[in-house]
This record gives structure tokens, sequence and C-alpha cells, in this order.
């Protein structure tokens, strides 16, 4: 199913999206949902605005990203192994996109995944789209942490080999996905909910009008629906200025049956029977999309490995990151059924 808008919405039990082009004239941003069986999928993209055909890159890595989700998930791989190949198979996806005259800038993106699934949530990125906790009672987080020097030197992690003389105040992307991007390892997390709450993932058309995760959990109305909350969400990127593209997906996280803590062994998901998947953006073929800021991109010597991330108290956890690998199966662009996917364009 293709659409062509400035605005899409995308509603499945157990998780929304929305993506709007906010007051920029182009969309460059693709949001993506799916369902596997009891499992929940979103993935975020937001191409990168200095580069050709970037939303291109971005429809392209949403679709492979939740497709793969969908796809890893009904053949029994956990969360954690889910993410990997999602995000490998994104990866070969952007980097697929470039043309021979776009050599000088060729199509990127950055990508963000959630897995709400049997064995707790995973969350998956490269770049600077984030993800976000926000409890039941209030308490708010931010999962992900910017692949720019800046985030990283704030965060307390090591800075990547050969970047160690970038500024330090710097914002630029140092890891993305595209054609120029290097091999491509994410960033992994892993946790079980102690308590109920939602996950928001979004890209930087609305996190850049969100000072502190503070200031999401004040935006999410207490009982609303995931719909009704990322349309709010997205109002409030525009009403803010609306300076980018919004591409935003709302994954409610019901409570535990007991209490639980973050652990090294956490059991595989449960094998889910069937998958559907919806996915928006500028050139996909469903209906969800967004837009996306300008980044510059920082020059990558070498790939960038991860570095581990810190906990997140009560609610997270980590998990050591590993490699990448080929990643198999995608599923039918439009309906339902196994390994289904639906992407949106935007005008």
């Amino acid at each position: 199913m293709s659409v062509a808008a400035e605005r899409a919405e995308l509603v499945l039990d157990g998780v929304a999206a929305v993506t709007d082009r906010g007051r920029r004239r182009h969309n460059e941003d693709a949001v993506a949902i799916g369902r596997a069986g009891d499992a929940v999928v979103a993935v975020v993209c937001d191409g990168i605005s200095s580069a050709r055909h970037a939303d291109v890159a971005a429809v392209g890595a949403a679709e492979a990203g939740v497709s793969a989700l969908l796809a890893a998930l009904a053949d029994g791989a956990d969360g954690t192994g889910a993410t990997r190949r999602a995000a490998s198979a994104a990866a070969g996806a952007a980097a697929r996109t470039g043309r021979g005259e776009d050599r000088d800038a060729p199509p990127g993106c950055t990508y963000a995944s959630v897995v709400v699934a049997a064995d707790g949530v995973t969350v998956g990125w490269v770049g600077d789209s984030r993800v976000y906790w926000v409890g039941a009672d209030g308490d708010a987080q931010q999962l992900t942490v910017d692949d720019s020097i800046a985030a990283i030197r704030e965060a307390g992690r090591p800075v990547p080999a050969g970047l160690a003389d970038v500024d330090p105040r710097s914002r630029a992307l140092v890891r993305w996905l595209g054609a120029d991007a290097g091999e491509v390892v994410p960033q992994v997390r892993h946790f079980r909910p102690v308590r109920a709450g939602h996950l928001v993932a979004c890209s930087d058309g609305l996190s850049r009008y969100l000072p502190t995760p503070a200031a999401l959990a004040a935006a999410l109305v207490p009982g609303a629906d995931p719909a009704t909350l990322a349309r709010a969400l997205t109002a409030l990127a525009v009403d803010a200025g609306g300076d980018d593209n919004i591409a935003v997906a709302v994954l409610p996280v019901g409570g535990p049956p007991e209490p639980a803590v973050p652990e090294a062994d956490i059991p595989s998901a449960a094998r889910p029977e069937a998958a559907n998947a919806t996915t928006a953006g500028p050139n996909a073929a469903g209906p969800a999309a967004s837009h996306a800021e300008a980044s510059r991109r920082t020059a990558n010597p070498e790939p960038v490995g991860p570095e581990p991330v810190s906990g997140t108290g009560a609610v997270g956890g980590t998990e050591p990151v590993g490699g990448t690998g080929t990643v198999g199966g995608t599923g039918t662009v439009g309906g339902t059924g196994t390994a289904s996917a639906q992407v949106a364009r935007s005008a």
C-alpha cells in the first residue's frame, strides 16, 4: 500500500505511530510498526538532510528493519538477536539506495528500533533517533545515547577510536546508516520492566523540543491510548515550531506478573505464529512517515564499535553488544500475514 500525504498515522494493537512533515517542504523520515504474535515492534529512521535522497534511505531502512524484526521473532529469536539482525538488514538496505550521482553525498539515515516481547524490552540504535521509557509513576529515562561526540562524552563513555581530536562539543553524527557508513554495529539495550509504562521512539524532530525526559512524561496524557499519545506528541513538536520532520511511535508496556530485575540470562521470546507491520515514510509502501533534521556527519576513519551502555536502575540493565550478520526474510508490503509490512509516503 502506498500513500502520498504530508501526514500519516499507523495503528496496530499495542503500538501506534504518527509522522508529520512539520514546517519542512519535504519528508525525509520514516517510521514502521508491526506485530509478531504477542510481540510488537517499531522502527524510526531519520534521513540525513545533508545527503541526497535521504528519504529513500530512511524508508528502505525502516521497511527492512521492521520486516527483519518480524521474521526473526517468527523464527524464535529473542529480542536482542532480532534487534541485531534487523539493524544489519536496515544498514544493507540504506547502503543499497545510493546512486552513481550520489557519490559525494550518498543517502543516509539514523535508526532506532524497539521490541516488546516475552523476554522483555529490547532497544537498538545507530545515530541520534531516540527511545524513551516513561513509567506509569512518571519516572522517565532516555534509553539511548546519541551517536555524537558531545553525547558520548556527556554519558561518560569512551570516545570511539580515531575521533579523539573531534571538538568535544560536536553534535555531528559519528555513526549512521548508508553507503559511506562503514561497518555498522547497533547499540543494544535489553531490560525487563518492573512496572507498567510506555516506550516512545522518535526522530529528533520531536526530541529537540524535549529538554529532559521529564518533559516527555509531562506531555503524555494518563490513560490515553497509543494513537492518541502519538498524535499529541506530534502536535507538541509542530506547535513548538515544527522546524524538522517528526516521526514518533508509542508502545505501551504492561507491568510484570511479579517483580522482575535486570539479569544476564533472559528467557527466549515465545515463538510467534503471525506477524504484521506498518511503515511510513517518504518512499514507503504503507501508512506512516516522518521527516529528518539536517544532520552533519563526522568523518569516520574506521568502523566505530558500540560501547557498553550504562544501566537504567529499576527499569533497565544492559547486555554486551555483538556483531552484525546477514539478515534473512522480509515481508510483503501491504496487507497482513507472516512478516508483512506497510509503508507511507509523505509529499
